[in-house]
């Protein structure tokens, strides 16, 4: 069973073009081993100027059958609240038991401490839920700074096959579009001067 803790959250505050003005839904943090049984994988490489890319993928079946949106929270170094996007997700498989869905945002590396997934599925069979995946849980920091000087793969957590082969470029950023404070989802680009204050 999961440990569901229910809060009041002001999604029109969080996610720009919500529907939903306000909505009370069940939050569950989640471990890796709770997101494997929810069938979410989250992974990781270095994504050149861009720092290092961080997805999650999972299949839409079960109570994610209903997932709605997903949406990343930066805090800061005291756990202040920093800032909320929302990620667009992609489909990357289709099949007759769900389609499979990535969602990802890159990040300088000394920031993914720093970094949150909130899954969202309203009107699921447990109700409005939202899970919480913490990037520091789910991943091995340390190693990933390694990584990203030297590219060799994808980490992993909970372990898995490497990320699917379908082909799909990383975009790169232009020259002089990105900085340490900044947070670059795949189809999305934010500028954080906030986040220099996390240091």
């Amino acid at each position: 069973m999961h440990r569901i803790h229910i809060l009041p959250l002001v999604i029109v505050g969080l996610l720009a073009g919500e529907s939903r003005s306000t909505a009370l839904i069940r939050v569950a943090k989640l471990t890796p081993e709770k997101a494997r049984e929810l069938g979410i994988t989250m992974k990781s490489r270095p994504n050149g100027s861009d720092g290092t890319l961080v997805w999650i993928e999972f299949k839409k079946q079960g109570v994610l059958e209903a997932f709605t949106h997903a949406k990343l929270q930066m805090n800061g170094a005291q756990g202040k609240h920093l800032i909320s996007a929302r990620l667009e997700p992609e489909v990357i498989s289709r099949g007759p038991a769900g389609d499979v869905v990535s969602i990802s945002f890159a990040a300088n590396p000394s920031q993914l401490k720093h970094c949150t997934f909130w899954v969202v599925a309203h009107g699921s069979s447990r109700g409005d839920v939202g899970y919480i995946l913490r990037v520091d849980e789910f991943l091995d920091l340390g190693s990933i700074q390694g990584a990203t000087a030297n590219p060799s793969g994808a980490n992993s957590c909970p372990a898995g096959e490497p990320r699917s082969a379908d082909g799909r470029e990383i975009r790169q950023a232009a020259p002089g579009q990105t900085s340490p404070s900044s947070i670059v989802g795949r189809r999305s680009r934010l500028r954080l001067s906030a986040a220099r204050a996390m240091a």
